[in-house]
């Protein structure tokens, strides 16, 4: 009998417990859902009776929020511009001193141009076209609304670039991106001083305004520049192109209705470490002009042996030059310069101009349908 009776007495209180239990958890269950779902509503629900009671509507506050909606297109455009935009400056026409503080303020009809800052102790690069109908004492330097005066200009004819000189320490430089690893058709973004910033297409690589008066080419000129599918304003004359990382690959010289175009920054890196060095340019030189077979169709059989790339000397080579000594003829065709094909990725003063004065490089010569090779010791232009 005891026995039954402690058993009964134990059952009870375990029932007990449980039941303790199980409401302790009922109960904070029920207080959640209570603050989720229903506390909320009869405050408001109150609210908006006492505001009703009061004459008035009560509207929510509207809080700004920090978000920002685009394709991963949209924020690749803005870091690039973000990275590149410490490092541009604008040239201006200088004003002449005046006594009123107000004519002395620089305005957007005095800007000329653009362009980038190259190396911390002050060398700048901007096009040519920018500054070449001005005289050196004529153009300012605007950087972060400070004045500098021109000190030295030095500028490349092949390229259609000028290095400018101010005396400023601690700049911020701008980082050269390749400019013969773009594709056409891809995004091209350009941005310039004034804080625009274009976003527009790589059109073609190609040359300008090419007329049977200009198909024959010289070996010391480009030839070729970057176009644009959209044209520009005269405010970007001089901006930057550059690639998704922020790298400068072009430099803007052309923003006329008709076309926008642009100098490949490969076009003048070659130069740099001599303009740095010595404050000039020394340029190789080969000294034949010929036809671009890219973009000479119509040539019958015995005049391109079938080809359809590679440099057709036209003209007997310059008296003296590198390519009379090696032996080049009228009617050889380049096919290539240590084995780097001629085409239409590259010309033929794309691939000399990536060498130095003095350097010997073998030609690849087709002479009457038969390939022979050449010696060539480039000489200074």
């Amino acid at each position: 009998m005891n026995i039954f009776n402690r058993f009964k007495h134990n059952l009870i209180s375990q029932a007990i417990i449980i039941a303790v239990v199980f409401g302790f958890v009922s109960g904070l269950v029920g207080g959640m859902i209570s603050d989720v779902y229903f506390e909320d509503w009869q405050d408001n629900y109150l609210n908006a009776n006492l505001n009703n009671m009061n004459g008035f509507q009560e509207f929510s506050e509207l809080k700004p929020v920090k978000k920002i909606i685009g394709l991963s297109q949209d924020f690749a455009v803005a870091d690039a511009v973000q990275k590149i935009k410490p490092a541009i400056f604008g040239l201006y026409l200088k004003k002449p001193s005046s006594g009123n503080l107000i004519n002395q303020v620089y305005l957007n009809k005095d800007f000329l141009g653009n362009g980038f800052i190259l190396t911390s102790d002050g060398w700048l690069v901007t096009a040519t076209k920018v500054i070449s109908a001005y005289k050196l004492d004529q153009v300012v330097v605007i950087y972060e609304n400070n004045i500098y005066p021109v000190n030295k200009v030095v500028s490349d004819k092949i390229s259609g670039v000028s290095f400018i000189k101010i005396e400023k320490n601690n700049l911020p430089v701008a980082t050269l991106g390749d400019s013969s690893a773009v594709n056409l058709g891809q995004i091209a973004v350009l941005t310039n001083y004034l804080g625009e910033v274009n976003v527009n297409n790589l059109k073609d690589n190609f040359y300008p305004n090419l007329t049977i008066n200009n198909l024959a080419i010289n070996s010391e000129e480009y030839g070729k520049i970057i176009s644009l599918r959209e044209t520009l304003t005269s405010d970007f004359l001089g901006a930057l192109l550059l690639n998704m990382s922020g790298e400068v690959i072009g430099v803007t010289s052309e923003t006329s209705q008709s076309q926008a175009s642009v100098i490949p920054a490969n076009y003048f890196r070659f130069v740099i470490n001599e303009v740095l060095k010595t404050n000039t340019i020394k340029r190789p030189f080969l000294g034949v002009k010929y036809l671009d077979l890219v973009f000479a169709a119509g040539l019958n059989q015995k005049q391109n042996f079938g080809r359809s790339q590679g440099a057709l000397i036209i003209e007997a080579p310059i008296k003296n030059s590198p390519a009379q000594k090696a032996g080049i003829l009228v009617n050889d065709i380049i096919v290539s310069i240590d084995k780097q094909q001629v085409n239409r990725e590259n010309n033929l003063a794309e691939l000399i101009q990536q060498y130095q004065i003095g350097d010997e490089i073998n030609f690849e010569i087709l002479r009457d349908g038969k390939s022979i090779n050449l010696k060539v010791i480039l000489a200074a232009l």
